[in-house]
């Protein structure tokens, strides 16, 4: 089940809010919305299972801007192909996770955006800074 923090990108008084989709082996993934636009942080679940539970919890996914990997583990990237495509939102990761993305097809769906660990980025009003987390994956970041 989704949890949902802060307000949704629907509330003109939001500034800025988190909604987890969900975290597990099963699949990860959350919303970070302010404004009109949102950003999905990982995708490891189905295109059905991120839309249900985007529904659950108010979230448009029209809003969707772009969507940032952490790592290349299935359970965070699972779904990013098709997510992808559906959202036609480019894709952010470092170059570890963009060589593992790229057998999943996700350039052909659409853009690769490669980042570099540290050095921020502009994503329309969201300014990302990714640093680097130990993980058992190649080159594991957060936001």
């Amino acid at each position: 089940m989704p949890i949902k923090t802060g307000k949704t990108s629907f509330d003109s008084e939001a500034r800025l809010g988190v909604t987890v989709l969900g975290s597990g082996s099963l699949g990860n993934a959350m919303v970070i919305h302010g404004g009109g636009l949102s950003l999905l942080l990982d995708a490891g679940f189905s295109w059905k299972q991120t839309l249900l539970r985007m529904h659950e919890c108010g979230l448009d996914p029209g809003t969707i801007g772009a969507i940032l990997l952490s790592h290349e583990h299935s359970d965070h990237v699972g779904g990013v192909r098709l997510a992808s495509r559906r959202l036609t939102a480019p894709v952010y990761c470092n170059r570890a996770v963009g060589d593992e993305v790229r057998k999943l097809g996700v350039e052909a769906t659409g853009a690769i955006h490669i980042f570099s660990v540290g050095t921020p980025f502009q994503i329309d009003e969201f300014t990302i800074t990714p640093f680097s987390v130990p993980h058992d994956a190649r080159d594991t970041v957060g936001f």
